[in-house]
């Protein structure tokens, strides 16, 4: 699955490149991994044969070869992470050494493609994520390790690389799905290795963040007619998920992976100002799934999923209370650009200095008909009428797939049972052994909008 389209897109680049392509559309990994040296050469020998004839064609034409491995990363960030067989640093980015690219070429066309994909709005990073560094990498082959290798077919290989540039491309999904972000990924490409950079300059775009990192996770739930949504911040990355009222799902994820401010990842900004209010801003590309069920099977669900551009603007307003005293409930007005569509939102919704997700459940943030709020997480949570926070004591949620049911009980004796419609469901299967399926859950209640559960 972290591979899906690269197959096309090798084909694609070989042709703009005027380059041999070897590509892998029908092996799976669990039966092969052809990234990993001693599988291919024990499971996949005529793989190892075909690169090793490749590689040797080339260099019989040309005094030096730069060998491409095109790899998936599923992130929706447009991001690229480069890996050169190192742990990277200001001095592994020089080449040579143990690295898969000499010193010239680190000099010249690795910077050169760094800057021709930051000029394309694609972030380049050198193997913060995937460095390629892991002994049996097959990346490892061109880095003179295993020059002096027993097995004939490896070190055959490995003594080609003393006048190879290997390095490994781990792409994230808009590069790799057909569309604009796609076309942009291979003229960078193109760009890059083909002139001779000699105005270019010779550094890496910055790559290395500076400044205070969060520490915890900011997240924002939201209902409004035509539209809900989902969306954190945290220290490993963010998350934005809408549902139009159409059915579909479309999604940004990504990792803290190069520089990125504290209240950023990407184009996702998600931010609480001193008064208590949540701003919300994203200019990038989402993948556009047809229904909300992609996380049950992520292989196929991302095979399902196209990519779309989008601009998302949103604020949350505290009902009252500022500042830390804030109401974590409130108003949320903005509007967001999906494609052709554009939602004008005026709803509400609720902040929390946790994430959603893997929290104690049942979980609730509903405002009912009445205007009564109550946002409970376990047997944790508040119930808000007219400005006053009273402290619930219980919650439980029965669900039935088109309806449920939602008891709560608060510390002065309040007890409500209120029945509400579900109008989208997101099932997750975690990945993690043994983990219980999660489903988030937007209802109605009234009629109108009313917020979100987990189950």
């Amino acid at each position: 699955m972290n591979d899906l389209h690269t197959g096309p897109l090798a084909r694609e680049l070989a042709a703009r490149l005027g380059a041999s392509a070897l590509i892998n559309e029908a092996g799976d990994r669990n039966d092969v991994d052809l990234n990993r040296l001693s599988a291919v050469h024990d499971a996949a020998p005529q793989f190892l044969e075909a690169l090793t004839a490749l590689v040797d064609d080339g260099l019989q034409r040309h005094p030096r070869l730069c060998v491409l491995m095109v790899h998936g990363w599923n992130v929706v960030q447009p991001a690229v992470d480069i890996g050169l067989g190192v742990r990277p640093s200001p001095a592994t980015l020089v080449g040579g050494g143990e690295s898969a690219v000499s010193e010239r070429f680190a000099a010249s066309a690795l910077p050169r493609l760094a800057a021709r994909l930051a000029a394309h709005g694609i972030a380049a990073t050198p193997g913060l994520r995937y460095p390629a560094r892991a002994r049996e990498n097959l990346l490892q082959v061109f880095t003179g390790r295993y020059r002096t290798d027993e097995r004939p077919p490896v070190s055959r290989l490995a003594r080609l690389a003393e006048r190879v540039d290997a390095l490994q491309l781990e792409l994230s999904l808009p590069l790799r799905l057909p569309g604009t972000w796609r076309d942009a990924f291979v003229d960078a490409c193109a760009a890059a290795f083909g002139d001779d950079g000699a105005a270019e300059p010779h550094a890496w775009p910055a790559w290395i963040t500076e400044g205070p990192q969060p520490t915890e996770s900011l997240a924002l739930e939201l209902v409004a007619p035509g539209l809900s949504g989902l969306a954190a911040i945290d220290p490993h990355g963010g998350r934005l998920l809408l549902f139009p009222d159409d059915g579909r799902l479309l999604t940004f994820t990504g990792e803290r992976v190069g520089r990125h401010d504290a209240d950023r990842v990407a184009g996702l900004r998600v931010t609480l100002t001193a008064t208590g209010e949540v701003e919300l801003a994203y200019d990038g590309p989402m993948l556009a799934f047809p229904d909300t069920t992609p996380f049950v099977d992520l292989e196929r669900g991302l095979a399902t999923a196209g990519a779309t551009q989008a601009e998302v603007r949103l604020r949350l307003t505290p009902s009252h209370g500022a500042s830390d005293e804030a109401c974590p409930f409130g108003r949320v007005d903005g509007y967001a650009r999906i494609g052709a569509m554009h939602h004008q939102v005026a709803g509400h919704g609720v902040r929390s200095r946790r994430e959603v997700g893997f929290a104690a459940r049942p979980r609730a943030a509903l405002r009912l008909a009445d205007g009564t709020v109550f946002v409970a997480r376990g047997a944790d949570g508040i119930l808000c009428r007219d400005g006053t926070h009273v402290p619930l004591t219980r919650c439980t949620i029965r669900d039935d797939g088109a309806s449920a049911e939602v008891t709560v009980a608060a510390a002065d004796g309040t007890q409500a049972q209120v029945a509400v419609e579900i109008a989208h469901r997101l099932p997750v299967v975690p990945g993690v052994p043994g983990a219980d399926r999660i489903v988030f859950v937007s209802c109605r209640h009234g009629g109108a909008p009313a917020g979100w559960l987990t189950l």
